[in-house]
């Protein structure tokens, strides 16, 4: 008898809790369940060469190959991981592709989209994409949550928002590749990203011409497309922005309970609420309602109160409050963005703020 080890990997994770196996001989199989390792140790008859190896994976497309075991002892299958020097013997193997989650409808219905954007904070994503870092817990963290959106700063200056440091003109052409294959990852699982554009642009100084280059890099993808954060504030003109080729863009928004740019050509727009209770609430829906058939387009709340673990009030870490905030934006608003601390320094979420954030998106979808 021979050892044959299973190793998967998928983004330099380990991918547990996947069920393997191998044909051993007409309708015959043996198999075992990858552990947090991602790994699983199959026994077969030592003189068992060509045969079929299975993979079957929640989130990933059905996985079928032909290999050959040789006569080698024991032996690992590597998948979606390298070569190790030391086990010339192993095979390796083309790594799992995930499957593909359907993104929200964003057709037009009037004053929303058939779907409605249920977003979470992510101002990090971009900056950890460049420097190397796995997104694959904090999508996965998303997915679970029901969130169809990331809202992430395209720029920042940590010196105005202590956390993200990120100037493109820096970086180059990397920064514009990298920016498409996060679209690209975030539209595969089922996520649209809210592309902020200008941020702490009074520092950062960038102008038009990087706007038009990164909607032309955004354009294959479904995004929804911002100038930027509180322009009054943030050092751009929104009214300076063309026209991108992106059909989901707005102009950006503007400090706390301050109408937001005009849209101009822009699809939608983004307001800023108030946060102090329970003018906070009243706000959730007299906005809406005074800001619908201005000349704003759709309505997006891409930064509400701060809610969960230090929100912007207490009152903010009660979980039933959060679902009722959600179930106004959900009725008044074609989207909202779900905003708290973790979201904003890209870390997973505490219990507490989770808890919040599963009523938020409860209380969105009208779940029962």
């Amino acid at each position: 008898m021979k050892s044959v080890v299973p190793v998967l990997y998928d983004s330099g994770a380990p991918v547990s809790g996947a069920v393997v196996r191998l044909n051993i001989g007409p309708s015959q199989y043996v198999s075992g369940t990858s552990g947090a390792d991602g790994t699983a140790n199959l026994v077969v008859d030592s003189r068992l060469q060509d045969t079929q190896f299975e993979i079957s994976a929640a989130g990933f497309q059905p996985y079928g190959l032909h290999v050959n075991l040789g006569l080698v002892g024991n032996l690992q299958l590597r998948v979606g991981l390298g070569a190790d020097p030391s086990r010339p013997q192993d095979l390796i193997l083309p790594p799992l592709v995930r499957t593909s989650k359907p993104l929200p409808n964003l057709g037009d219905a009037g004053n929303f989209w058939v779907d409605r954007i249920n977003g979470t904070d992510q101002f990090c994503a971009l900056r950890m994409s460049l420097d190397g870092k796995d997104l694959t817990p904090l999508i996965k963290e998303s997915q679970g949550l029901t969130f169809n959106c990331w809202r992430i700063f395209c720029q920042g200056s940590i010196a105005q928002n202590g956390v993200l440091d990120l100037f493109p003109q820096r970086i180059g052409d990397a920064y514009y590749s990298t920016l498409a294959n996060l679209c690209r990852l975030l539209n595969g699982q089922g996520i649209v990203p809210l592309l902020t554009v200008f941020a702490d642009n009074q520092d950062v100084q960038l102008g038009p011409p990087h706007w038009s280059r990164l909607a032309e890099t955004v354009a294959p993808f479904t995004v929804l497309l911002s100038g930027g954060n509180e322009w009054t504030k943030n050092g751009f003109n929104p009214q300076a922005l063309p026209i991108p080729p992106v059909h989901l863009w707005s102009r950006g928004s503007d400090v706390g309970d301050a109408a937001p740019p005009k849209a101009n050509g822009g699809t939608f727009s983004e307001f800023h609420p108030r946060r102090d209770f329970p003018k906070a609430l009243d706000d959730a829906v007299a906005s809406a309602t005074f800001l619908h058939g201005g000349g704003y387009g759709k309505l997006v709340v891409d930064e509400p109160p701060r809610m969960g673990t230090d929100g912007s009030d207490p009152v903010y870490a009660n979980a039933q409050t959060c679902w009722r905030f959600a179930r106004h934006y959900a009725t008044e608003w074609a989207g909202a963005v779900f905003h708290s601390r973790a979201g904003q320094r890209g870390v997973l979420m505490d219990d507490l703020t989770r808890t919040c954030a599963a009523e938020w998106s409860r209380g969105f979808l009208n779940a029962p």
